[in-house]
């Protein structure tokens, strides 16, 4: 979440931000963050329809010629990035979900196909992450 925030807060939309972008050293508990090659300055218009990525992670707005690409695009890509990291990134069914209702109903809301109904900002959704954390004690 601290990297999508950065990003963020540095006036950029990720464009190709999965969960391959990542990888977790077991044995020394790190994760690092890798092939990030497409950051757009934000606010973008998406000028060619479907853009590049992974299906999985795709906001509708990155289907969509002309659609506004910014903030709220990139709380879509964290609400993805958490099922692939808490369920299943092809199935977003409670049923595969590992973190509880709370976090699960945070992510959902992220995940929104509506863009007025996501959060509005990361910010929005860390704070509403982090309360949800807190009501489960993780």
């Amino acid at each position: 979440m601290s990297f999508i925030k950065t990003v963020t807060e540095c006036g950029y939309v990720a464009i190709d931000l999965y969960d391959g972008s990542f990888i977790y050293d077991f044995l020394r508990d790190t994760l690092t963050i890798c092939d990030i090659d497409l950051f757009l300055k934000a606010p973008h218009t998406n000028t060619m329809g479907r853009m590049w990525g992974n299906s999985r992670f795709m906001a509708p707005e990155e289907y969509e010629f002309g659609a506004k690409i910014d903030e709220v695009t990139n709380v879509f890509t964290i609400g993805a990035l958490s099922f692939a990291f808490f369920g299943d990134a092809n199935d977003k069914i409670f049923e595969k979900w590992t973190a509880g209702m709370s976090l699960y109903n945070v992510v959902k809301c992220a995940m929104n196909p509506e863009r007025n109904k996501r959060f509005h900002s990361i910010e929005e959704f860390i704070y509403n992450w982090n309360f949800a954390k807190d009501i489960l004690n993780l």
